[in-house]
């Protein structure tokens, strides 16, 4: 038997699938399993319509293969332009926009403390909220996905921390 090629997933593949299937969020995951034919491996692809769904989609691409699937933990990932970058770095540059686009969208849509600059406890108005809750649960899985093995990464505004740990309410 010929030995079939076997290739990495691209993020954009699953982002056809999203497109032609109407989904947000696109998680991939293949497998060729036993010893023959060669070559043999799994491999998982994520993508998101947004920032907030791609760092969601990671977040449980991450939380499937290194749970159930029992992945031992990789610093990088295959883009499709073939080039090797650590996952953790990736996430470590996009998370400052997911935390701008949180704080964007609770600070536009509540009264602000004149005094802190913070939002006022209670303040967020009705229509914002499902925007801002689900941005800040897309928050809340980048920021499990980089505390893994580091520490907590910097949120400058301690308002958000307050609200990302759940010590204020929107």
């Amino acid at each position: 038997m010929i030995p079939r090629p076997m290739f990495p997933i691209s993020s954009a593949a699953a982002g056809e699938i999203g497109a032609a299937f109407g989904y947000d969020q696109v998680i991939v995951i293949a497998r060729r399993v036993g010893a023959a034919p060669a070559p043999h491996g799994e491999h998982c692809a994520t993508w998101g319509i947004d920032a907030d769904h791609r760092g969601a989609a990671a977040a449980i691409g991450r939380m499937l293969t290194r749970g159930p699937m029992g992945w031992e933990e990789s610093e990088t990932v295959i883009h499709e332009d073939g080039g090797i970058f650590a996952e953790r770095a990736a996430l470590r540059l996009a998370f400052p926009q997911l935390v701008e686009g949180a704080r964007d969208i609770i600070r536009s849509t509540s009264r602000v403390d004149s005094v802190t600059g913070a939002p006022m406890p209670g303040t967020l108005a009705d229509a914002a909220r499902p925007e801002a809750t689900r941005r800040l649960h897309a928050l809340r899985a980048a920021e499990t996905c980089l505390t893994l093995t580091w520490s907590r990464p910097r949120i400058r505004d301690a308002w958000l921390c307050d609200i990302l740990d759940g010590r204020q309410p929107l």
